[in-house]
């Protein structure tokens, strides 16, 4: 009768301390089949190399946190990582944008920013085994070198597979599935042509001065965004968000024309 009163106990202070732990290291596990087909998207997303960075904007107790194994409401266990969430997913992810054709480099001219609010595996335990259902989901900004944002969407991927319990390898199946899904939602559901540029509140009277760019490479950042597809007022808003080292001179204002420039956008930098 004592051994059963402390096994008893042992379990209910288990209960109390709560739920046990498994650990998982993130990886890229994709399935070969079916076969995904490269999202569309704009051409200045294939056009030179990107910058990536992935922020860790979940909520929750415990970071380290990325699924669980649940019955009747209750986590039976937590899946765990060791490794910091947000630099594993951004490996992840450029993993899948070099799949796609897109390079990958840090200090590019243009880059991916995306905000990630959910990245979670529910297990479920069925008569048979599990049913695994990931959910991954961020915030995606497309944005320049001096980090202002062209761009901004959100995207959401899911997925759902069967598998034996306890199988960190179906985890990251199915949160790899789900990113995928997700990035290429984020990709090609915004497009730089219909896209409204970000206002910026104005700097404060004690900020520093903006950096002047040289005439010279505000028309090569000019010409990548018009050969990506750009539409004119998005331009005109990037011209009026950057100040000219000195004002353009004739030839120069007839180089920008000769270029495609629009007329407005010309007379923004000369402003």
């Amino acid at each position: 009768m004592g051994a059963r009163i402390l096994v008893v106990a042992t379990f209910l202070a288990a209960t109390v301390a709560g739920a046990a732990s498994k650990p998982i290291t993130l990886e890229l596990k994709l399935p070969a089949k079916p076969a995904f087909p490269r999202p569309e998207m704009a051409a200045l997303l294939t056009a030179g190399p990107l910058s990536l960075v992935v922020v860790d904007a979940r909520g929750g107790d415990d970071p380290a946190v990325v699924g669980a194994q649940r019955a009747k409401g209750k986590d039976l266990y937590l899946w765990r990582v060791a490794q910091p969430v947000a630099p594993a997913v951004g490996g992840l992810a450029a993993q899948l944008l070099r799949d796609w054709s897109i390079q990958v480099a840090p200090d590019s001219d243009f880059g991916l920013r995306l905000s990630l609010t959910s990245y979670f595996v529910n297990e479920r335990s069925e008569t048979f085994g599990s049913n695994y259902a990931a959910e991954v989901r961020f915030k995606v900004e497309f944005i320049d070198k001096a980090g202002n944002v062209l761009w901004t969407g959100e995207a959401t991927g899911d997925a759902k597979r069967p598998g034996v319990d306890g199988r960190a390898g179906m985890c990251n199946e199915v949160l790899s599935i789900a990113l995928r899904r997700a990035l290429a939602q984020g990709l090609s559901s915004v497009t730089l042509e219909t896209a409204a540029p970000i206002v910026h509140e104005p700097a404060p009277p004690v900020a520093a001065p903006a950096v002047a760019i040289e005439p010279d490479a505000l028309l090569a950042d000019l010409t990548r965004l018009k050969a990506g597809g750009v539409a004119d007022d998005v331009l005109v808003a990037y011209v009026e968000q950057r100040k000219l080292s000195r004002p353009l001179t004739v030839d120069e204002i007839l180089r920008w024309k000769n270029a495609g420039i629009p007329d407005a956008a010309i007379k923004a930098a000369t402003k």
